[in-house]
């Protein structure tokens, strides 16, 4: 099977937009997404560690890392997140590579999308960033909020990736 390249990423990134602005998310009546899919993917030649912290309001809930090989354009490493929320809720998602700065985090507010659901990739050096920097892609699709034997993971739009 021949590996995902960043283009076929974008790809469906075009195609997901216009479908997710003409069909949206599935009904459910939450004011806030629930996360369906949360997946980091490596670009740069080095590895790299991704570290995600979930907040509800001011309480943790969830903080997780994971090691990523070294990836390249043609040819990403990547890994699922396991273990988060998957009930809507007022979450704010901050990522962040190695150890950078916390200004350095990028951020996503739940808050902000009006879907009922969410699939977010964390890209590390892709080209939105400089090297090594964390840029994030979200989707709306109904599919990420499948059942996890069901969901699609190739799905993204384009989000306010570039680190704050």
């Amino acid at each position: 099977m021949p590996a995902t390249t960043r283009r076929d990423y974008l790809r469906a990134a075009a195609g997901v937009g216009v479908a997710g602005a003409l069909a949206g998310c599935s009904s459910d009546d939450s004011t806030t997404p629930r996360l369906g899919d949360l997946t980091a993917l490596n670009f740069h030649d080095e590895p790299h560690t991704v570290r995600v912290l979930m907040l509800d309001g001011e309480d943790v809930v969830y903080w997780e890392q994971t090691h990523l090989s070294a990836g390249s354009s043609d040819a990403p490493s990547g890994a699922a997140f396991a273990g988060y929320p998957t009930e809507s809720g007022e979450y704010v998602l901050s990522a962040r590579v190695d150890e950078r700065a916390h200004e350095r985090w990028a951020r996503v507010d739940f808050a902000e999308h009006d879907a009922a659901c969410l699939g977010l990739k964390l890209f590390v050096g892709d080209n939105r960033t400089d090297g090594n920097d964390l840029s994030v892609m979200y989707t709306t699709d109904s599919g990420v909020c499948r059942d996890e034997r069901t969901r699609t993971t190739a799905s993204a739009t384009i989000a306010n990736g570039t680190p704050e």
